[in-house]
């Protein structure tokens, strides 16, 4: 399969392509806003994270005096399920139209 313009370009300029201040398709973001957002996005869920987890880890190693092992494993499985679920759960809401014919709105 051919790589289209776009494509290429990504692969050329990956910086130029990432900060386009226009797009390619009418009534779509420009990328420039989608990489800002998704730049804020993760500041935010990595500082909640390091800040977050850290204290639940040491609240259960300190105080419920549960094994490290056990605590990294716990963390590792709701993960693991997060990674799965969100998705799927925000497939479900795309997909999910009301009886009047309308999708789920801000």
């Amino acid at each position: 399969m051919p790589m289209t313009d776009s494509q290429r370009r990504a692969i050329l300029h990956p910086f130029r392509w990432l900060f386009q201040k226009e797009s390619d398709i009418p009534g779509e973001l420009p990328r420039r806003e989608l990489t800002f957002y998704a730049l804020g996005l993760w500041g935010q869920n990595h500082l909640n994270n390091m800040a977050g987890t850290n204290k639940f880890f040491l609240f259960c190693t300190n105080v419920l005096h549960l094994d490290a092992k056990l605590v990294g494993r716990m963390t590792g499985a709701v993960t693991a399920f997060d990674a799965i679920n969100d998705p799927l759960a925000g497939a479900l809401i795309d997909n999910h139209r009301f009886r009047d014919g309308r999708k789920l709105l801000p």
